[in-house]
């Protein structure tokens, strides 16, 4: 019963075309092989971008890393010279151990310092300027100056100038010497030279009551030059302080003023011409004092 609308259906139709079946055929093919062809271009088209994206990608992170593996490389190489280097270097000698080898290379030493020229310790001359303490202070007391107080330079080790002033009750003076020393010792002998000068004083105040007119005039103007040659010790450190004593002579000049006038004031009445008397004395000396070196 199912097959005979199916035969009925094939008999009304009859036999078909060839042909028309194959141009019914041909197109869709033609289609379908277009339809795949334009695909499969595309495809391999889209699959070629990829690949070359691909490749140009993987190409820089394969410079990138052989850059990075070359550097690692170049380091390595530094770090291993560098560590080579170190070990190469030549280590620290270290002295032998006392022996026979020390004993020759310790005498070969001394052979050579003793044949290098040695520095001569400088001499010291006579006339060389000091290298110490130059200048000071000093202070002294005695006959026929009185007082003192000087300005000590001292050029020479065994030399020693001095200037300053004087005062003897009546007036005051200045002076000049020179101390000659030796050597330098905590007791040193000295030779002392001095030549000094004071001014007029009154003396007429100092005489007694009983004194007349013209023995208080003759006293009026005292003043006198003097010389001083002494002999002495000194006791201290010749570059800071010292204490000396001298003894020996000394010298006086003076002259007598207003002698005339003394000589008419007590002879009233009568004329008399008299010149001013020249006076010499000469006598022991001594003297004691200090002295403080500055620098």
């Amino acid at each position: 019963m199912t097959l005979v609308p199916f035969l009925a259906l094939l008999a009304l139709a009859g036999p078909g075309d060839p042909s028309a079946t194959a141009d019914t055929k041909a197109p869709a093919v033609a289609v379908s092989a277009d339809a795949k062809v334009p695909a499969a271009a595309v495809s391999a088209d889209a699959k070629v971008p990829a690949v070359a994206v691909s490749a140009d990608a993987k190409v820089p992170a394969a410079a990138v890393s052989a850059d990075a593996k070359a550097s690692a490389v170049a380091v390595s190489a530094d770090a291993k010279a560098a560590s080579v280097g170190v070990a190469n270097a030549a280590p620290t000698p270290i002295p032998p151990a006392p022996g026979d080898d020390w004993a020759v290379r310790t005498a070969r030493l001394e052979q050579q310092k003793a044949a290098m020229p040695k520095e001569e310790p400088k001499k010291e001359r006579w006339y060389g300027l000091y290298d110490g303490t130059h200048y000071g202070l000093q202070l002294d007391m005695g006959a026929p100056d009185v007082s003192g107080l000087s300005l000590v330079f001292r050029p020479y080790r065994y030399l020693r100038l001095e200037a300053g002033g004087n005062f003897n009750v009546l007036s005051g003076g200045l002076h000049g010497g020179v101390t000659v020393l030796p050597f330098h010792w905590g007791v040193v002998p000295t030779i002392h030279l001095e030549y000094g000068h004071m001014f007029d004083g009154d003396a007429s105040k100092y005489a007694g009551n009983d004194a007349n007119a013209s023995t208080k005039l003759a006293l009026k103007q005292i003043g006198y030059d003097y010389a001083d040659a002494q002999l002495g010790f000194e006791f201290g450190a010749q570059n800071r302080f010292v204490f000396f004593i001298r003894g020996g002579l000394f010298w006086l000049w003076t002259e007598a003023k207003n002698f005339q006038e003394a000589v008419n004031l007590s002879n009233s009445g009568a004329a008399v011409t008299a010149n001013n008397p020249q006076i010499r004395l000469r006598g022991p000396s001594v003297n004691l004092g200090f002295l403080l070196y500055l620098f």
